[in-house]
């Protein structure tokens, strides 16, 4: 049975740009497909995150990946940019490849350029980076459909937007900052 609390004709459902950019500055949290999987994603704040650490019960030790409107966004979050992340950069942006960069204000940071015309629409919309998380509770599968999100999900999301194709497989997260890539997950680009 579906349930009309996420109907398209629903508050929560959001089908223009301008209403998911208002619903990111007004630091709300939307479910909705990024470049690689279903994913949760708001703007980068710490209230977001705590929402997100709490939705999610995962460990706050645990940082989320920043999806970047384009590289000039970098200089925001970015320490260093090593010659090997210029090198995948150069490959495989925008593209489903996170990387992990050594951070300005954390020890490390995880963050992608996708490539998907209605997030990078959204991501230019907002000129602003947003956190980015797979829909699941920490330690199981990723939901890949809207039917196999929990309820408990559905409810403490602020907004569902709903962009086509689905995708179904996670972006490769790549440790770069040293002279030798750390594969930390195959994904949607193949390494070796």
């Amino acid at each position: 049975m579906t349930n009309p609390a996420f109907s398209p004709t629903s508050k929560k459902y959001l089908s223009h740009l301008s209403d998911m950019v208002n619903a990111l500055n007004q630091r709300q949290i939307g479910l909705f497909q990024s470049d690689t999987l279903l994913g949760l994603h708001g703007k980068v704040d710490p209230t977001v995150c705590q929402r997100l650490i709490t939705i999610k019960k995962r460990d706050p030790q645990h940082h989320f990946v920043i999806l970047i409107p384009d590289t000039t966004h970098l200089q925001q979050w970015v320490k260093t940019v090593t010659p090997l992340h210029q090198k995948l950069i150069h490959q495989f942006w925008p593209g489903p490849l996170t990387l992990i960069f050594e951070g300005l204000y954390q020890e490390s940071v995880a963050i992608r350029y996708p490539l998907f015309k209605p997030l990078n629409a959204l991501l230019n919309a907002f000129n602003a980076p947003i956190y980015s998380t797979s829909v699941n509770y920490s330690g199981e599968p990723p939901c890949e459909t809207l039917d196999q999100v929990p309820e408990s999900i559905k409810r403490d999301c602020d907004f569902i937007a709903v962009f086509n194709p689905a995708h179904k497989t996670p972006s490769t997260i790549v440790d770069a900052r040293f002279n030798i890539p750390n594969i930390i997950r195959q994904g949607g680009v193949i390494l070796s």
